[in-house]
């Protein structure tokens, strides 16, 4: 493997990591919320939903900025980020992320910038809860997806 990859590949790997974390504990409290039904719950829910977007974002930019050499700008870099990562560049590298894995995670980019935008009260709590409960889903979409990029940069000579 090309040693700038492997820097990338075990920051991946790190990152992935800490979104495993981010969804254990979402779902913890994701069933207490149910067990309960207490809406204070529903804020620290909402801030682990954008910790998690912000965390694939994170994995996003490192891939963009290290393989592609270039990272969107301008007021929608968000979902052209998403958008140049689910392409296939010919002749550089495949998609690192599948269309159906961009619509998943596009979901979470949409609703941080509600829960940047709003306050937690005005979060809607099935919203919130619809999210967290589809949150292992994505994170198991998104992780194949990068762990299949890593094993494209494993075999680049």
């Amino acid at each position: 493997m090309i040693p700038r990859y492997a820097a990338l590949v075990g920051q991946l790997q790190q990152l992935l990591e800490d979104l495993a974390q981010v969804v254990d504990r979402s779902q913890r409290l994701l069933q207490k919320y149910y067990a309960t039904q207490d809406e204070d719950y529903i804020g620290t829910l909402a801030l682990n939903l954008h910790g998690f977007y912000t965390g694939v974002e994170r994995c996003l930019e490192e891939i963009a900025r290290q393989f592609d050499e270039t990272v969107p700008s301008g007021t929608e870099w968000h979902r052209r980020l998403l958008r140049q990562l689910s392409a296939e560049l010919p002749n550089l590298r495949p998609p690192v992320i599948q269309t159906a894995t961009r619509q998943i995670i596009d979901e979470y980019r949409s609703f941080r910038h509600v829960v940047r935008n709003v306050y937690s009260f005005d979060l809607q709590p099935h919203r919130v809860a619809a999210l967290t409960a589809n949150l292992s889903n994505a994170f198991t979409a998104f992780k194949r997806d990068v762990e299949a990029f890593c094993d494209f940069l494993a075999a680049l000579e």
